[in-house]
């Protein structure tokens, strides 16, 4: 799996996304996802691919179960193991579900 095979599954999920930010506002929900880590992989003096570390965040204007097993679903299905995490952000009046640990590893070419 790359990076592109990662983006292709958030499309997947049918909610508005984007890496690290939108350029314009969006209306709820939406995704954000961020590359958290690269770590380069080496085998006979060659780099051979990297460890990828995604983490992936869900924005609803409440708790919203149908966006959330869709994205859940999305993950699974490619394999991927998250860690998750929720919280209320009141200035900004949505909810937020942090996935992360979402580990990949992506071969050179």
């Amino acid at each position: 799996m790359d990076l592109k095979d990662f983006v292709k599954i958030i499309k997947s999920v049918g909610i508005p996304y984007a890496r690290a930010v939108f350029e314009k506002k969006q209306s709820l929900p939406y995704i954000i996802f961020l590359d958290d880590d690269f770590e380069g992989m080496h085998a006979n003096g060659k780099r051979t691919g990297q460890n990828v570390s995604v983490t992936v965040e869900l924005y609803t204007k409440t708790s919203d179960m149908q966006s959330e097993k869709k994205l859940e679903t999305a993950l699974k299905a490619a394999g991927l193991t998250y860690e998750k995490s929720e919280r209320i952000i009141n200035e900004e009046e949505h909810y937020l579900l942090t996935y992360y640990y979402i580990n990949f590893y992506e071969r050179e070419e």
